[in-house]
């Protein structure tokens, strides 16, 4: 059954379709396995290009994007030529279904049109940031291989430093952006008429390549197929959320924006172009571009946080406020709420692995509305097909509600491996992918995440592989032993902190190894927590540094 309903969550003039519930996750007392509602969605078994095309055409009135702060707009119409335009010069330069292309834009009219013209040909998109360092870069170019690059200006001289230093002599680049050649690249054709999308025999074959770091702080391409992606925007779009106008600040490394571009283009709906966060044209954008959604890293909440609402601000369009990536206070993200009366602000989980969201709450469901705005530290409850479970990352037992242990899945969304390494280790022996974060959920199948088993830590959204800090520091002439461990911080997620042992009669203050950090590294990387100098470090029977006992006793005061 469902009602319409206009509560004093909604803004006056939003009113949508409200489910008394929609339906409970199954739970197995015995074994104690959650399932999600059932999974009765099917994508389309042609794949994201064969969706993309038809959605295009028949929102080829619609508007797609809207620029800020020029105000420019395209249609679905304008839109899908130029991709076409680019999957035929894509095509007629060599690239074949299966090969890479990357993306290094920030966001702008033309990053998505690559993205959407490799599915139309069977490529796959491999995109890389242009915030990463030139080494970081080097490595994810020569793992991927891509045959072409698409870059805005800001990113070509980085990009071409990587390709020659890896010896891609044969990886091409293109331009994006303003003042670009893009067009002479994707220019007009007669095969335009006769374009067809490429329809895959399998729509669980890779569509996209994301990235993410291991321990060791090499990043592993995470390999996610056209069902996952399809089956993601697909629940987004039906879980209550409004996606008419989206904003998401992220570049399409990340899986937040590669799920809003599938969005965008399976369901017509429109993308705020906006190349960076900045705290004071926040409310400016949301009120000018009528913007309805907004997925947020916590870093860039407790920003706006700070700033404020300004006087006389229009937000009665805003919808919803998705935020992930990393930790938030409960109280902040009431604090956020409050900002923004009218719309539904909660936090989510997910992981590139699953090919997105793990858990979420829907709008649409009202004990879901009513969990949001009591269990502000909840990331959410199940989404449907999912399996999940807690276990003891040590014994390996399964865990019960109110139990804190690792968090693991099982989804058909999920990762088809790693690109060209070894997944073993991302499965435990029932084939289960171990997420690394140890969580726990309540009565209600709200679940937290409370800590990470795994040693990687989180800036402002980006993985710190503490090896990399720990390689610097003991490069020093004076350091016998350093481990780097991460200290929370609610705007930033973690600040790095180093334990250092020196040799004997040595003698460093924390300003000198602070500062010699510092000159080696990129900024996410600098020791912001400090250095604490310790004289012993306590070890596992295996000969490993016991970093979560450090943390607990920094945390606690007794280091």
């Amino acid at each position: 059954m469902t009602i319409e309903v206009c509560c004093a969550c909604i803004s006056s003039h939003q009113r949508i379709e409200m489910a008394d519930y929609i339906c409970d996750p199954i739970y197995d007392e015995e074994t104690k396995i959650i399932q999600g509602c059932p999974d009765v969605y099917e994508p389309d078994p042609k794949g994201l290009g064969h969706a993309f095309y038809n959605s295009m055409l028949k929102n080829e009135d619609l508007i797609a994007q809207i620029g800020w702060p020029s105000g420019r707009t395209e249609t679905f119409g304008s839109l899908l030529k130029r991709c076409v335009r680019t999957a035929i010069a894509l095509r007629n330069s060599g690239v074949e279904p299966g090969d890479v292309i990357s993306l290094c834009s920030v966001n702008n009219f033309d990053n998505c049109v690559p993205f959407v013209a490799a599915q139309f040909i069977g490529a796959v998109v491999a995109s890389l940031d242009p915030t990463i360092v030139l080494e970081d870069t080097e490595h994810l170019v020569k793992q991927v291989n891509p045959k072409f690059i698409f870059v805005s200006q800001d990113s070509e001289g980085m990009i071409r430093n990587a390709l020659a230093n890896v010896g891609l002599n044969e990886t091409r680049l293109v331009l994006i952006g303003d003042d670009s050649n893009f067009e002479d690249f994707a220019c007009e054709t007669e095969d335009e008429s006769d374009f067809s999308p490429y329809e895959v025999e399998d729509n669980t074959t890779t569509a996209v390549i994301l990235f993410s770091s291991g321990t060791t702080g090499l990043s592993k391409g995470i390999c996610v197929h056209h069902y996952g992606l399809s089956f993601q925007a697909h629940f987004l779009c039906n879980n209550g959320g409004v996606y008419d106008s989206m904003l998401s600040y992220a570049s399409t490394y990340w899986i937040s924006t590669v799920l809003f571009l599938n969005i965008q283009h399976l369901f017509g709906k429109m993308r705020c172009i906006v190349p960076k966060f900045d705290t004071n044209e926040f409310w400016e954008i949301l009120e000018a571009c009528k913007v309805t959604f907004i997925f947020m890293a916590p870093s860039q909440v407790v920003r706006i946080i700070k700033a404020g609402r300004p006087e006389g601000v229009d937000t009665t369009s805003l919808h919803d406020i998705i935020i992930g990536g990393g930790p938030l206070s409960a109280e902040n993200n009431m604090l956020m709420g409050d900002l923004v009366p009218g719309a539904f602000v909660h936090l989510a989980y997910g992981q590139s692995e699953a090919t997105g969201l793990l858990t979420c709450f829907r709008p649409s469901d009202r004990r879901d509305v009513l969990h949001m705005h009591k269990k502000y530290s909840s990331c959410g409850r199940p989404l449907s097909g999912i399996q999940y479970k807690i276990v003891d990352p040590e014994s390996e037992e399964v865990l019960g509600f109110n139990q804190q242990g690792e968090l693991r899945f099982k989804h058909k969304c999920q990762m088809n491996g790693y690109y060209n390494l070894d997944t073993t280790s991302s499965f435990d022996a029932d084939g289960w992918i171990k997420t690394g974060d140890i969580a726990y959920y309540d009565e209600d199948f709200c679940f937290y995440i409370v800590d990470r088993i795994k040693e990687m830590l989180k800036f402002q959204a980006f993985h710190i592989p503490p090896a990399k800090i720990e390689g610097v520091l003991l490069a020093h002439p004076q350091i016998a032993q350093a481990v780097v461990i991460g200290i929370p911080n609610e705007e930033d997620g973690d600040h790095p902190m180093a334990l250092v042992m020196l040799h004997a009669g040595k003698e460093l203050t924390e300003e000198d190894l602070i500062k010699y950090v510092e000159n080696r590294v990129e900024d996410r990387y600098r020791l912001r927590a400090g250095v604490r100098f310790l004289s012993s470090l306590p070890y596992t029977p295996s000969g490993k540094v016991k970093k979560n006992q450090l943390k607990k006793m920094i945390l606690s005061g007794e280091l």
